[in-house]
């Protein structure tokens, strides 16, 4: 047996079994355990990617969600400062709302399906 053989099966099994992706693949020659282990580490870097693009969307949601709580914050500030009556102050946090309300989300969530 060689021994690149052997530590390539060594790692595929690590791989397989950290990443939980189920039952090896019963690979027989030296080229299909060379194949399969470069499927797998091809399978898992793509799903890496995903995951890091879906992150780095929900992080700049969640600094929109961030911002717009803080501008509301200093809009019924001043129109408590100012004695603004509560009929006028309901209509300009329901302008602020229809605002943020009316700002699409990137185009990877627009795909997403509604929950």
């Amino acid at each position: 047996d060689d021994i690149f053989a052997r530590y390539l099966i060594a790692y595929f099994w690590a791989v397989t079994t950290s990443m939980n992706i189920g039952n090896p693949v019963a690979a027989v020659t030296f080229l299909e355990w060379v194949y399969t282990t470069i499927v797998t580490i091809v399978g898992v870097a793509y799903y890496l990617v995903m995951v890091g693009v879906m992150s780095a969307v929900t992080a700049s949601l969640s600094a929109l969600s961030l911002k717009y709580r803080q501008r509301i914050g200093e809009v019924e500030q001043y129109l408590h400062a100012q004695a603004i009556p509560q009929a006028t102050r309901e209509r300009v946090l329901g302008f602020y709302d229809y605002i943020f309300s009316s700002i699409k989300p990137p185009p990877a969530l627009q795909q997403l399906p509604r929950a």
